[in-house]
């Protein structure tokens, strides 16, 4: 089977999920067909990397990241389909692409008290955001079944494998979440009430939002993935630890924790100090 064949597959297989694809999708699906379709869905990963090394030289190496990131995903799918046998792994360029969101916990408390007044509808989903760190996928799928029944934390579920299980990790809730939730206050509404029926569509409403309160205080712009981040840097700040940030993001390894390393203090001296 060519990678050609697999992309149509892999679309279909898709399209069941959404009704369109998105354009940062469709823009990858297009380089895949362009550099590898007519490749066997079967090649190598080391090669499949030398292939897009060359390819794409002299680019920055989170491009060749992101597309053969897409190329795993279109050939582990084929493989949990049965239409080719498990695939070689393709080794990754490094990429260091942590964004250190320079952001004091005054700061962020100011962004959310411009957005509970400027725009109200959008306050619940980006406090929950960032009061929490979730992902913006795992804070879509929200109930308030999710809180504990003591009320003081809530599970995040994060999808795994073809979303057939989750992850399941227990966030403490803020005073500020806990009064949201006491208040019945429902995340991810448009301003007329309706749900916002997907994460691209949230991405850009909640990102335009978002982006105006910084403009309005005459802070840097944001991203809603950097309200992540900045829960991050809150932990730190406060005294958290890399155990307590890995616990509270859903961290799969060490590695993606150990980026987070320059923002915790080093509590070495004054432990040894006490021995």
């Amino acid at each position: 089977m060519r990678v050609n064949d697999l992309i149509d597959k892999y679309i279909a297989y898709k399209l069941l999920e959404a009704p369109q694809l998105g354009a940062s999708l469709l823009e990858k699906l297009r380089a895949i067909r362009h550099v590898f379709g007519e490749l066997d869905a079967e090649t190598d990963g080391v090669e499949l990397a030398a292939i897009a090394s060359h390819h794409w030289e002299g680019k920055a190496p989170a491009t060749r990241q992101r597309i053969l990131v897409q190329v795993r995903a279109i050939r582990n799918f084929g493989y949990r389909s049965a239409l080719i046998s498990r695939p070689t792994p393709i080794p990754l360029p490094y990429v260091n692409n942590t964004r250190y969101v320079d952001i004091s916990p005054e700061q962020l408390h100011m962004i959310l008290e411009v957005a509970k007044r400027v725009y109200p509808w959008a306050y619940p989903s980006l406090l929950l955001l960032a009061h929490t760190g979730a992902r913006l996928g795992e804070a879509m799928r929200f109930t308030y079944q999710d809180i504990r029944s003591d009320g003081k934390a809530i599970v995040i579920h994060k999808p795994v494998g073809r979303r057939t299980k989750t992850i399941e990790r227990v966030v403490p809730l803020t005073k500020e979440l806990r009064c949201l939730f006491q208040c019945g206050a429902v995340p991810f509404l448009y301003p007329d009430g309706k749900r916002i029926p997907n994460h691209n569509e949230a991405s850009r409403v909640l990102g335009k939002a978002l982006k105006v309160c910084c403009e309005i205080l005459g802070y840097q712009e944001l991203r809603l993935h950097d309200l992540r981040h900045a829960y991050a840097a809150l932990i730190a700040s406060y005294g958290g630890d890399l155990a307590d940030i890995a616990s509270a993001l859903g961290h799969s390894n060490l590695q993606m924790t150990m980026r987070y390393r320059g923002l915790v203090r080093n509590k070495l001296e004054s432990i040894v100090e006490k021995i």
